[in-house]
């Protein structure tokens, strides 16, 4: 697995969420803990999304289609192999 181009952008989301709370906590010098913690947890679950979304893709298993169809994962219903065209999101 290849993960050199992992994370290109956490970096400056990074920078965004510390700025973004710099400068929103000026705005709001009066905030409660629960409207700072409100705040904080919003722009920090956005970074960890886009972190959560560049690890997982980066995984070998996203490339399951490439492998003979007895390997490819299957339904959790049926049993049957997934087939390409049902997931989408995993052709690039």
């Amino acid at each position: 697995m290849d993960t050199s181009d992992i994370g290109q952008e956490w970096t400056v989301l990074c920078s965004e969420v510390l700025t973004g709370m710099r400068e929103w906590r000026g705005q709001h010098p009066t905030a409660t803990l629960n409207e700072i913690e409100a705040t904080l947890d919003d722009r920090l679950s956005r970074l960890r999304a886009k972190m959560l979304q560049d690890l997982a893709l980066a995984s070998r298993a996203t490339q399951w289609k490439e492998q003979a169809r007895e390997n490819w994962p299957v339904c959790p219903h049926c049993q049957e192999p997934l087939d390409i065209f049902i997931l989408p999101i995993f052709d690039k």
